[in-house]
């Protein structure tokens, strides 16, 4: 998660409400003849006080101007499907061997989901190769 700042404004505003809150607090305490019989830590730790609570305040109603990010990495999936039909069954080591290769290459830049289709279309990576028929239309629709 990140939080920036629109650059455009932000510094200014910023530095506008650093002096806004600096210059209201010097004011209050140092200029307002009321505070005469305040010693001088008394006014300043008051003054700071009233810089921070100022600061805050003000931040706060910058908040428009910040912007929260949530980024999260997703793999895009990557989908095989495979035909589980009797016609392909002679073909189960070279689809073991296909379904590796594919796992290697492209684990890291994908998620990889194996489909097996015959009837129906499942989520499997395990070939049986028992299916009477291949429904390729149901597995694009599926996929």
């Amino acid at each position: 998660m990140e939080i920036s700042f629109d650059h455009t404004y932000a510094v200014f505003w910023v530095f506008l409400i650093l002096l806004v809150s600096a210059g209201i607090s010097y004011l209050l305490y140092y200029r307002n003849r009321e505070n005469a019989a305040l010693s001088g830590l008394q006014k300043g730790i008051l003054a700071t006080l009233r810089f921070l609570t100022l600061l805050i305040v003000f931040l706060f109603l910058l908040s428009p101007l910040m912007q929260k990010v949530k980024r999260i990495k997703q793999l895009p999936i990557l989908a095989v499907a495979i035909d589980n039909s009797i016609s392909v069954k002679d073909k189960a080591n070279s689809l073991a061997e296909v379904k590796e290769a594919v796992k290697k290459r492209f684990a890291e830049d994908y998620q990889v989901e194996f489909w097996t289709f015959g009837k129906d279309v499942q989520q499997s990576d395990q070939f049986t190769g028992t299916e009477n028929a291949s429904d390729y239309g149901q597995a694009i629709k599926t996929l």
